[in-house]
């Protein structure tokens, strides 16, 4: 007889490519954002402050990311949604997926809550995961409340 599917977790290892490309996109829309916000027409002494509070903002979020992504080697998710991040020395702790969280076929996108910290995000790409695992943690998103 088979398992239930609400016995199901699914064990998914973050890879460095996707959180490179995660850090760089960042980074670049960092760049972006302050060169288009120094250059917007806007009253006189607006458009620097609004340039100089994006870059401290989105620079704020990006190292929180890379502490996370330091700090974090995998994520559990269990049938009911309950996430577990395993930290790089073993250590557990209990998170949920945040809102803003996206599965498709081959990609998702983790919005990552842990109490006593800020919220992350998470690439994860098929190719990186095992079969039996990414297939697991497609049925348990699927089952999630919206």
């Amino acid at each position: 007889m088979p398992a239930s599917s609400t016995s199901y977790s699914a064990t998914l290892s973050p890879a460095a490519t996707p959180r490179r490309f995660v850090l760089v996109a960042g980074f670049a829309s960092a760049c972006a954002g302050t060169l288009i916000l120094a250059t917007l027409p806007l009253a006189a002494g607006l458009a620097w402050p609004a340039a100089v509070a994006w870059t401290g903002w989105v620079g704020v979020e990006l190292l929180m990311a890379r502490r996370a992504y330091r700090d974090c080697s995998a994520y559990t998710l269990a049938a009911g949604g309950k996430l577990s991040v395993t930290g790089q020395g073993g250590g557990r702790l209990a998170g949920d997926l945040a809102p803003g969280s996206v599965v498709l076929a081959n990609y998702a996108w983790l919005r990552v809550a842990v109490p006593g910290r800020r919220p992350w995000g998470e690439l994860l790409r098929r190719q990186d995961q095992d079969r039996e695992q990414w297939r697991r943690f497609q049925v348990i998103c699927r089952h999630l409340p919206a």
